[in-house]
């Protein structure tokens, strides 16, 4: 389009102008090779710096950051992938956490590299002390409840998380019995009216004292 512009200004200057025949010729510089029209009018050679400017600017793709190499279709789709699993398993993860309260051990996540280099949560574990508590049935009973509430806390438990529930559910079967048991012993009365009964004839002595 310049050039084609450019022609048409110089053919307008040399008809106005009406230079003599012989001073145009000799006042013309000796070709070289090229026309003088090409040295007037060189045509300009591609600016690597500007090709790369451009293809820095150029828009990213859906769900690629500004600066990161553009992805293939495939790639792309496993890159989605990579990031919806991340995002369920931090929040699976997460709700055990939460629900264990002092119980949990902590969170244990399992990487992979993505295709844009960035690592994603792929598998995930929460640590949560199941031990009873020694000598207090009471508390165990309230630890079992919170493991069993932390257990099946995610939307969708694993089979895992329903195997650690079912030795929660267990655990307090276990803890509501010895609570009972204790209770059967105080209503029995302190070991010294224990003592008291069993110096008694045996005709009033009960069976289930011994129980």
């Amino acid at each position: 389009m310049l050039q084609v512009g450019a022609s048409s200004y110089n053919q307008s200057i040399a008809a106005d102008t009406q230079v003599p025949a012989a001073s145009a010729v000799a006042s013309q510089p000796a070709a070289t090779g090229a026309s003088a029209t090409d040295k007037a009018n060189p045509t300009p050679a591609p600016d690597k710096a500007s090709s790369d400017q451009i293809s820095r600017n150029a828009p990213a793709s859906k769900g690629q950051a500004p600066g990161q190499p553009l992805l293939n279709e495939t790639d792309q789709a496993e890159l989605d992938s990579l990031k919806a699993r991340d995002q369920e398993v931090r929040s699976h993860e997460q709700a055990h956490q939460s629900a264990a309260g002092s119980y949990s051990k902590g969170m244990h996540l399992s990487f992979e590299k993505g295709a844009d280099g960035r690592r994603y949560a792929v598998d995930g574990e929460v640590q949560i002390d199941t031990s009873k508590v020694a000598g207090d049935p009471q508390a165990t009973l309230s630890k079992a409840q919170t493991i069993l509430k932390a257990a099946l806390a995610p939307a969708q438990p694993s089979g895992q998380d329903k195997q650690v529930a079912s030795e929660a559910r267990q655990m307090i079967t276990e803890a509501r019995a010895a609570i009972l048991a204790q209770q059967q012993e105080q209503l029995k009365g302190t070991p010294e009216r224990a003592y008291e009964t069993a110096a008694k004839p045996k005709a009033s002595l009960g069976l289930d004292l011994f129980a």
